[in-house]
């Protein structure tokens, strides 16, 4: 599902993992990359919006499946 780390630092070294956490509970869940934390966080951590994003997808046949 979750992808491994891909975005570089200006050295050119692949950046650290993101250690996602619950906003309002601040409880620690797992680490993520930049990208899959940063969309979590964009969605504001809606369930009923990631699902509307997903059916937004599959409606227009953009799902991509890996």
């Amino acid at each position: 599902m979750f992808q491994p780390e891909k975005r570089k630092s200006r050295s050119g070294k692949i950046s650290s993992l993101c250690l996602d956490h619950n906003h309002l509970s601040n409880k620690v869940r797992e680490f993520l990359c930049f990208d899959c934390n940063t969309m979590i966080g964009n969605f504001k951590e809606s369930i009923e919006t990631i699902e509307s994003a997903i059916k937004y997808l599959i409606k227009h046949g953009e799902l991509c499946q890996k």
